[in-house]
């Protein structure tokens, strides 16, 4: 009986009729109620507006990202820029000591064609030197700087300087042991006194020393080395202690 009512009525499965909704009503099977309906709405609302406000989050996240790339570009361009701006002044900018008419060493600085005298790079005036060399031909490669001066207190001071070995550091050192220092700091002491040392062999006289007692002949003129004489082996004491 079952059977013949399957084959007969096709909504019977398995004996049992089922409903089917004939139409559907929004999307939604007309069995929710309006109430029902409304609820999804509000919800399906709430979960677009989560979803813009994390995009909208996320674009801010990328935004703010450009912006501080924008940022540290423009200063790495701009770090750049006053740099090459502190190099082009430092080549416009030259430095060197020169004497007064007391012999008191003088930093002038000169910037875009204008001299600028800083003044006195050590409490020293009378500044001479000399330029040793020996007689001995066999050791004409090497060349002593004398250099003579007073102090503040007008106390005469000589130093002898291996110009083969005139660094920075190695000046200082001499120039410390007479107890002179250099108005400067830093690295800037070895730079002045460098050039100091620059200047002072460019107005330096030159002079012959005999390496040994007895006759000895400079530039056509013969002359004797006695036991008051400084011998070159005496100069070379001087400049390495």
């Amino acid at each position: 009986m079952n059977n013949m009512n399957c084959e007969q009525n096709p909504d019977l499965i398995g004996g049992t009729q089922m409903p089917y909704p004939s139409t559907v009503v929004g999307g939604y099977f007309p069995s929710l109620s309006l109430q029902q309906l409304q609820q999804l709405q509000v919800e399906a609302g709430r979960a677009e507006i989560q979803r813009q406000t994390r995009w909208n989050a996320t674009q801010m996240e990328i935004l703010k990202k450009e912006k501080q790339a924008e940022f540290e570009v423009k200063k790495s361009e701009e770090l750049a820029k006053r740099r090459s701006d502190i190099s082009a002044i430092r080549e416009l900018q030259r430095e060197e000591i020169l004497f007064n008419s007391d012999g008191v060493p003088i930093l002038q600085r000169e910037l875009f064609a204008t001299d600028a005298m800083e003044g006195a790079v050590a409490d020293i005036y009378g500044c001479k030197a000399t330029l040793l060399r020996p007689i001995d031909k066999q050791c004409a490669s090497v060349s002593i700087l004398r250099f003579e001066f007073r102090n503040r207190l007008g106390e005469k001071r000589v130093i002898f300087l291996d110009l083969q070995r005139a660094t920075g550091k190695y000046i200082l050192s001499k120039l410390r042991g007479e107890g002179v220092s250099l108005r400067a700091s830093g690295k800037k002491q070895q730079f002045i006194a460098e050039q100091l040392i620059g200047s002072l062999i460019g107005r330096a006289k030159t002079a012959h020393v005999p390496t040994k007692r007895g006759f000895y002949e400079i530039d056509g003129g013969v002359y004797y080395a006695n036991d008051e004489s400084m011998y070159w082996e005496e100069v070379l004491w001087y400049a390495g202690k």
